[in-house]
Formats: structure tokens, sequence, C-alpha cells
């Protein structure tokens, strides 16, 4: 998580970094402390998710509750934050398991495929009050499913783009879309969550190539995939590389091990 946010802060170095909370309260851990003392663009900030949902279009479908009583009610409750904060606000969202390789501040209107099949909401911005927003919060409104997983994630923004922009992924032409951007895999998830070995491997070959290459701007570490694996970061795998030069702060606070 504290990884993330550095690596965004480090590229975005005259850019505000909000990190957003559900809890009034902040643990100010050693590696906490240390990331705020080395960035002063990185700001934690409350965030009263009740109220963003009773001040929006998602009001009624909040106040039934159909997403608390569902199988995934901690996904359910989060995943149309994003879409929430977006259409009130525009910006850029990033999930907290995305290291930011380069500067993202010119792309606007974009999210990314993650497959030949799937666009992911990991990594995507919009301007504020942007129609295909507007979409994806009646389409979560409208046909919400409770019992399948990442039906407000990666399911509800590859529907809108299929539908309102024609698109057939893995091809990223829209013909029916100029107001919005669709990025082939490589550029937010050239690994996939199938291929995660490839962060941890020894391979110094694969890790320039990856990392030298102009059109990768993120990687997604997969968190609900790799959360379990503790890897020290001395190594000339892509991860330790990555969290030497991405995260210095948070490695040299957290002892290199990650």
């Amino acid at each position: 998580m504290l990884c993330s946010i550095e690596s965004a802060a480090l590229v975005h170095n005259n850019t505000f970094i909000d990190v957003l909370m559900t809890s009034r309260t902040l643990q100010k851990s050693v590696q906490i402390r240390s990331l705020l003392k080395a960035y002063s663009n990185v700001r934690f900030l409350y965030l009263n998710a009740t109220t963003l949902y009773m001040k929006s279009p998602m009001s009624e479908w909040f106040l039934k509750e159909t997403w608390k009583n569902s199988k995934y009610p901690e996904i359910n409750f989060v995943d149309p934050l994003r879409y929430l904060l977006l259409f009130k606000y525009g910006g850029i969202y990033l999930d907290m398991d995305i290291i930011v390789l380069k500067n993202l501040k010119m792309l606007e209107n974009f999210a990314g495929l993650e497959s030949d099949s799937w666009v992911n909401c990991a990594v995507m911005g919009f301007r504020k009050g942007h129609p295909f927003l507007n979409d994806c919060i009646k389409e979560m409104t409208q046909h919400f499913d409770s019992e399948l997983w990442g039906v407000n994630g990666p399911k509800l923004i590859t529907k809108i783009f299929r539908r309102r922009c024609h698109a057939q992924p893995p091809d990223t032409t829209l013909k029916n879309c100029s107001d919005v951007r669709l990025f082939k895999r490589e550029v937010f998830y050239p690994i996939s969550w199938t291929k995660l070995d490839k962060f941890f491997e020894e391979d110094q070959e694969f890790t320039n190539t990856l990392l030298n290459d102009p059109d990768i701007l993120t990687l997604h570490f997969w968190n609900h995939h790799t959360e379990s694996r503790i890897i020290p970061v001395d190594g000339q795998n892509l991860y330790s590389v990555i969290v030497r030069h991405l995260c210095p702060i948070t490695a040299a606070s957290s002892n290199y091990i990650f």
C-alpha cells in the first residue's frame, strides 16, 4: 500500500496525492511518518462514504443495503466509490496496489485493458461529470448482481465500454466514443495476475526491458493474489528493483523486507 503511494508521490512531485480513508483516524506507523516527512504532496484525507452515496444518484441503491447483504459486502460497498468520486471531483484514480512508473498527468478520460477480454478500473481518469461515469453509475443502480465478484469492477466498466463505445477487446479502437480513450493491456497491466511469478523471478534482462519500455506507465501487483508473500528486496527481480527505486523511503523504514 505505502509503496503505491510513494511511487505516485515520487513521480508526481508537484501534484497532491490524496489517500482517501473511510476511518476518521490514521495510525501513524514508522513507515507512514517517514513517508509524510519525505513527501509534502501526500495527504491522508477522511472520506465520508455515506455522505458521498447520499448526495449521489446511488442514494436509493445505498439505502436498500443490497450491497450489505451481498456475497461480497466490503467489495460492493467500496467499488462504486471510485466512480462517484471521479464523477463528483474528476481526476485520476489508482488502486492501492498500483505502482506508478511514469507521470500520468497528461492523461484524461481513460481506462485500460487488463487482458484480451476485460477492461480494468484499477487505473482510470475522467473529468468531473463525464457522461461515461454517469453510464457506469446508472448501470450499478439498475443491474446490480449481489452474487458476482467484481460486478462493479471490471465486469461493469467492460460492459459500458462495449455498449457505449462499441469496444471489441483486445482492439482499443473506439468507433463511437471520441471522448474516452482505451489503452492496450501493456500500458497499465503488463503482467497478468496469471503470471505473478514474473515479478519475483531473478531475471535482470526482463526487469530492465520492462522498466525501460516507454509505453508502460504502471504496474498492478494484484494484491489479492500476492499479499501473503514476504520478499527481501535486495535482488534483481522486478519487484525488488521497483521497491528500491520507486519507494525508497518505505523500503528503508521497513528494513528492506516487504
